[in-house]
């Protein structure tokens, strides 16, 4: 074999071995800082349904900020609703497992939230927490259970969360 064959050979195959080594590192799926729920436009959130959101909180270094979201049909119902209660189960990547309570509301102002109005849809994110620190970087698996019984869901069409990663 001549010399520039054997050349032509190993740099073919130190291309292939390049490649097979760092291909599959530029083709992991991007961070998945925010996830959200459409509910039957109709029928709204029926009770005792659970809504399952799953964020990537991967940084453990930085603070981050949650947010949640609410998208909800204006009708007559609406009008004497001012918040949706909810219970929050926070699944760690590990299994470790988290309950809180929080209330979204049908209406918000700046700064309390982001509001926004149109074609008979209200839209809603409001910020759940700020300042946290993660100590189990993954896939976050956040389950969202109506609170109160007795109250109406069956407006909301949308729930979502988003994860605002610190700098």
């Amino acid at each position: 074999m001549s010399f520039k064959r054997k050349n032509r050979r190993l740099a073919c195959l130190l291309a292939g071995i390049a490649a097979y080594v760092f291909l599959p590192a530029s083709c992991r799926e991007p961070v998945k800082n925010y996830d959200f729920v459409y509910l039957d436009p109709l029928q709204g959130w029926e009770k005792d349904f659970p809504v399952r959101l799953q964020v990537d909180m991967k940084d453990t270094l930085n603070e981050c900020e949650l947010y949640f979201s609410l998208r909800l049909r204006e009708n007559s119902r609406l009008n004497d609703i001012s918040r949706y209660p909810l219970t929050l189960v926070f699944t760690s990547p590990g299994g470790t497992v988290y309950r809180d309570t929080f209330s979204l509301p049908s209406y918000t102002e700046p700064p309390a939230g982001n509001y926004q109005s149109r074609h008979g849809v209200r839209e809603i994110e409001r910020l759940y927490r700020g300042g946290i620190r993660n100590r189990e970087g993954g896939i976050w698996q956040i389950d969202l259970l109506q609170r109160d019984p007795a109250l109406y869901y069956g407006n909301i069409s949308g729930v979502g969360v988003y994860c605002k990663q610190g700098k």
